[in-house]
């Protein structure tokens, strides 16, 4: 895909679920062939760029279930559902998406009340997909959103996993995460696993659900799109 004069590629990072018969699932996101980093150069996207974006996304998601069966996550960009008309034109293409995808949401539009972020959760759910909060724990810890807002999924931020085994602190703060998610009834994603000790502590904490380099990096989704 070309945006801006710049072509943006799409990758897939598997994650590794320790639970029998778990489905296959991971996160789609893309990478602009460009010098400026990935960060700046999405952050200088309109909203309509975004959602063309997102719309590419989704395509390549059902190519990627019809090919392998697996399930992909992708991260919306709140400028997209900032306004009533982009909401409607995400719920949309939500609803246009015949396979199952989880929408990852780094951050909601900052004037938001919980209903109104729960409305929009509903309504995904409602299309047949599931919502999900990305990157939690990074920054001060709010453990209260995770009853107060209908997430379907916790990705756990990676900045939190590494170094837990320098000290008590992180390890304490993922244990915290942990009761937290599970008592809220949540599924979870462990971002930034990067070795194979951090991956043990982490599944006698009750953790099941991974995503790092550890495990795997992130490869061209073409390749499952179109598998050999």
């Amino acid at each position: 895909m070309q945006l801006r004069g710049v072509r943006i590629e799409p990758y897939f990072q598997r994650y590794t679920d320790t639970r029998p018969l778990a489905t296959a699932r991971g996160e789609l996101f893309t990478r602009p062939d460009s010098s400026s980093s990935t960060e700046r150069y999405f952050a200088g996207l309109n909203t309509d760029e975004h959602a063309e974006v997102l719309d590419w996304l989704l395509e390549i998601a059902s190519l990627i279930h019809a090919g392998s069966g697996i399930e992909s996550s992708i991260n919306v960009a709140p400028a997209i559902v900032s306004t009533e008309r982009g909401r409607n034109d995400f719920l949309y293409l939500a609803a246009s998406t015949q396979v199952p995808v989880t929408f990852e949401f780094n951050e909601l539009p900052p004037d938001w009340s919980d209903a109104e972020a729960n409305r929009l959760f509903t309504h995904i759910r409602e299309r047949g997909h599931q919502s999900a909060l990305d990157n939690f724990g990074r920054g001060e810890l709010d453990l209260g959103i995770l009853s107060r807002l209908n997430y379907d999924t916790i990705k756990i931020a990676g900045g939190v996993t590494v170094g837990f085994d320098r000290g008590t602190e992180s390890q304490d703060r993922l244990e915290r995460i942990y009761r937290a998610i599970t008592d809220a009834g949540k599924q979870h994603v462990v971002q930034g696993v990067e070795a194979q000790s951090a991956f043990e502590w982490l599944k006698r904490v009750g953790y099941t659900t991974f995503q790092g380099y550890w495990f795997s990096i992130p490869s061209p989704a073409i390749g499952l799109a179109h598998p050999a």
